[in-house]
């Protein structure tokens, strides 16, 4: 077995607005603490800027805004950013609090419910539970389109000589 056979299973699960939620690991570049983002005017309402990791330009999204939670006035003292790589450049997005990464047989234990609503939830893969909570399993790839995707990529290119 290798390892990308043996991490199918592992889950970063992470809080946000008191729900908590579950992203593969193997979609996870890296975790970071949370940074304090150059705003990009005219861009997507959850988009917050850009940050340097390292050299590199990483466009941020506030997940709260992008979920449509309301966003608290003080952010959470244990805030960290998931950054995952997408096709036009990596992101991260802005958590409240991470849970850890915990071996969950999403396949054995899950259901995919059906959900009413006028923005598309395609990033909700499903719902596990664990122990007495229920996680959200969410698809990183999928909480932006393609377009916002290449719009974002563009404004990391630009804003990579300002930062």
């Amino acid at each position: 077995m290798n390892i990308e056979e043996e991490s199918k299973d592992l889950y970063l699960v992470f809080k946000l607005n008191e729900e908590i939620y579950g992203t593969q690991l193997l979609q996870v570049r890296e975790v970071i603490e949370s940074q304090n983002p150059k705003p990009i005017p005219n861009t997507i309402h959850s988009y917050m800027g850009v940050i340097n990791v390292r050299g590199e330009i990483v466009g941020t999204i506030d997940l709260r805004i992008r979920f449509g939670y309301p966003v608290p006035e003080i952010p959470p003292k244990n805030s960290a950013m998931i950054i995952f790589n997408t096709t036009g450049g990596s992101i991260a997005v802005l958590t409240d609090q991470l849970e850890g990464v915990f071996h969950l047989n999403f396949m054995e234990n899950s259901q995919r419910p059906k959900i009413e609503s006028k923005i598309p939830n395609d990033y909700i893969l499903g719902m596990h539970q664990f122990n007495d909570k229920i996680i959200t399993i969410i698809d990183l790839h999928s909480i932006l389109d393609k377009q916002e995707i290449t719009n974002l990529s563009s404004i990391q290119l630009s804003s990579k000589d300002s930062i």
